[in-house]
């Protein structure tokens, strides 16, 4: 069982890390039940880009080098907070998507793939 408080480190090729939470089945049973919704014809669709949000806003718990202009031509380090985890790169965001997915066991890990 994953203890709600464990977290992990997941270094970014840029230099950032990110300490996120693991995803847990209790997560991802949220998670289904906010982003199946009615496509009013009798049938069903799944939000992709709100799993991806959730995703986010869950599992990051901290971070450490992502830097935002500080107003004097310089950067500071950025807070971990909401706005900032919603203003991060697209390209981020699906690299933490697949990462966390991949920790989690929904998704094969490339080098796994090719074996």
């Amino acid at each position: 069982l994953i203890d709600d408080s464990a977290t992990y480190d997941l270094p970014h090729p840029s230099g950032v890390i990110f300490k996120l939470r693991y995803w847990t089945f209790g997560m991802q049973e949220e998670v289904d039940k906010r982003c199946v919704v009615q496509d009013g014809k009798g049938g069903v669709s799944y939000d992709v880009s709100l799993e991806r949000q959730i995703k986010i806003q869950r599992t990051i718990d901290n971070w450490s080098g992502v830097k935002i202009p500080d107003g004097n031509g310089g950067f500071q380090e950025a807070p971990c907070t909401q706005e900032n985890k919603n203003r991060l790169p697209v390209g981020i965001v699906f690299w933490l998507v697949k990462n966390i997915d991949e920790m989690a066991g929904i998704k094969m890990p490339e080098p796994e793939k090719k074996n």
